[in-house]
């Protein structure tokens, strides 16, 4: 999850770019103020912060590339081999940097075995992504 309004992302955040795999509006995609560990948003937050925190806003610190645009993929959510194949692909033409620090799922630090879909995704996604 991501804090969406947080005050160095919020114009920096672009929607379309972002993909919900567990339905509600608000799971996953937090609001200001719900960075706890509970909620996992700040995980998130502190790394679309290192990439793409705004510069000029006399606020915080200036990320990496503080005018790029991110979207938020809560993948962790809704695990599924299909779903982190859908995670990498879409929109890939659009999207320059991808940053994938799922983590393990079930918060027992164990990664799993990448599935066929998810590396199939990734491959597509080097092959006809952006130029």
């Amino acid at each position: 999850g991501m804090d969406v309004s947080h005050e160095d992302l919020s114009a920096n955040y672009d929607r379309s770019l972002s993909i919900n795999f567990v339905g509600s509006l608000d799971s996953g995609f937090s609001s200001a103020g719900s960075c706890d560990l509970v909620s996992s948003g700040c995980h998130g937050t502190a790394v679309s912060g290192i990439m793409a925190a705004r510069d000029g806003n006399n606020i915080g610190v200036s990320g990496v590339a503080p005018r790029a645009k991110i979207g938020i993929r809560n993948i962790l959510r809704n695990s599924t081999d299909s779903n982190s194949n859908r995670a990498m692909l879409e929109n890939s033409s659009s999207v320059w940097v991808s940053n994938n620090s799922w983590g393990a799922a079930d918060n027992t630090g164990k990664l799993a075995e990448s599935g066929f879909f998810w590396q199939s995704g990734v491959a597509s996604a080097f092959s006809t992504g952006r130029n």
